[in-house]
């Protein structure tokens, strides 16, 4: 009998597996210890729970369906660089900080005996501060250690730094985009977004 218009039912059968390409696929299963530790780095990249549980199952599915042992991929997304920012702490000589001085209203009633740019640790305030001129002013960039002495009834000590933080670049991102992309219908493909940099002196011809 003839069928008119309509497809076969074996080819409709194909165009939808193909289309739905992951929908029909066995469920694939790995170890509870294997799923935290996915989780745990998907979740100290991203900062939330949710996003790093859809993070880590399709790594997983993904990692599974292409015969790739998981957590060996992990280990290479930790050697990469995920646009985080780190702390970098720059000790600074404890001659250079004047500690005599607890509070802020310490500093206030003695800055007249100091030089403009004197830099003080208050350590009732837990606080840096800065003579400018004839004006304290409080300054977050700078942190204060406390030494751990063996010794009884030592007195306190501290190493000081000037703390920065610093974005590093995201390899991650594209590398993890590409890895996803692998298991996807060509319809349903992953992208990422990149802002080329532009030279300073075209963006200052612009700006005239």
């Amino acid at each position: 009998m003839s069928s008119g218009n309509l497809p076969s039912s074996s080819t409709t059968t194909d165009q939808t597996q193909k289309f739905f390409n992951n929908f029909f696929n066995d469920q694939l299963r790995v170890s509870q210890n294997v799923d935290d530790a996915i989780l745990g780095f998907f979740e100290s990249v991203t900062g939330n729970r949710e996003t790093a549980k859809t993070l880590a199952s399709v790594v997983l599915y993904t990692s599974l369906k292409q015969g790739i042992e998981p957590m060996a991929f992990i280990e290479e997304l930790r050697n990469l660089s995920s646009g985080v920012k780190k702390e970098v702490k720059t000790p600074i000589d404890p001659l250079l900080i004047e500690r005599s001085h607890e509070t802020i209203d310490d500093v206030e009633a003695n800055k007249t005996t100091y030089e403009s740019g004197q830099l003080f640790y208050a350590s009732t305030d837990n606080k840096f501060y800065r003579l400018n001129a004839n004006r304290v002013d409080a300054v977050p960039d700078y942190r204060a250690e406390q030494i751990v002495s063996t010794v009884e009834d030592a007195p306190i000590s501290y190493n000081f730094y000037q703390v920065k933080y610093v974005s590093e670049g995201n390899e991650l991102n594209a590398y993890l985009t590409m890895f996803l992309n692998l298991n996807r219908a060509n319809t349903s493909l992953l992208g990422i977004s990149n802002s080329p940099q532009t030279n300073k002196y075209i963006t200052r011809t612009i700006l005239l």
